[in-house]
């Protein structure tokens, strides 16, 4: 994009579809964009009106530091050996500015073992909704990205699924059969009906998913971004599951009788 061109609500909806990434790989960069355009619009300025300068120091700190490229290995087998199986991870989180669920897959071969980041999508958090509902809708976007990816991989051996979230609310509605209101309802139902899906509680530290419900610059994106967690190949080495039990969150939703 053009890093000169003035800063108005036109110009920044101009850059953020002048960015290519269909599978997400920098979804958690051009959160940032999205949620300046956001703020931009909330301001109730025209389409060709220059931003204040707080908006115009924001979009000038995030173009300047937006990458000219991102490069990843096109294939995660890294040998010519045959696929021998192939293991799922999405890890889902959100906040109040945006939603996060990203997949890694882990490639197993006669020779070797790799893994790495597959696709990712990272949208705007909707205004007014708890986190625990957001950290629902997180894992909603996780069943659903799961079931693409499975679809798309049908000719190979694909071993096991796993959703990993760091909320503990939103893990106790999916694993739990109680009457919840409308909302948690209907997408705890979505969720359950993909009972392929093994769900997995992991710390915010180790959730990748997390920098890309926040947003972060080009030049502070993670390594694990693009790899997920090292220990995804080793289950001896994965984070201690917990139970989730019921609090005060999880009985807010509760469909009153």
């Amino acid at each position: 994009p053009n890093k000169q061109q003035a800063v108005t609500k036109r110009g920044i909806l101009k850059h953020l579809a002048l960015i290519f990434d269909p599978l997400g790989i920098i979804s958690s960069i051009t959160l940032l964009g999205k949620i300046l355009f956001r703020d931009a619009c909330e301001a109730k300025l025209d389409w060709d009106e220059q931003l204040p300068d707080d908006l115009q120091k924001r979009w000038q700190k995030w173009i300047k530091l937006l990458p000219e490229k991102v490069e990843i290995p096109r294939s995660l087998a890294q040998l010519k050996d045959n696929v021998t199986a192939i293991d799922i991870h999405a890890f889902g989180d959100a906040s109040i500015n945006g939603v996060c669920a990203t997949v890694y897959l882990v490639v197993h071969q006669d020779g070797a073992t790799n893994q790495g980041l597959l696709t990712s999508k990272s949208r705007l958090s909707k205004k007014k909704l708890t986190i625990p509902r957001l950290e629902l809708i997180s894992a909603h976007m996780v069943a659903n990205v799961i079931e693409n990816v499975k679809t798309v991989l049908k000719r190979f051996n694909v071993q096991n699924c796993f959703g990993w979230l760091d909320s503990s609310v939103a893990l106790y509605w999916i694993k739990s059969e109680g009457n919840y209101k409308q909302f948690v309802r209907n997408r705890v139902k979505k969720i359950q009906e993909k009972d392929y899906i093994t769900w997995k509680h992991v710390g915010t530290d180790q959730n990748p998913a997390d920098i890309g419900s926040r947003g972060c610059h080009g030049e502070t994106i993670k390594e694990n971004w693009f790899t997920g967690p090292l220990w995804l190949q080793e289950e001896e080495n994965w984070p201690r599951d917990i139970v989730p039990e019921k609090t005060k969150e999880t009985e807010e939703e509760i469909k009153p009788i």
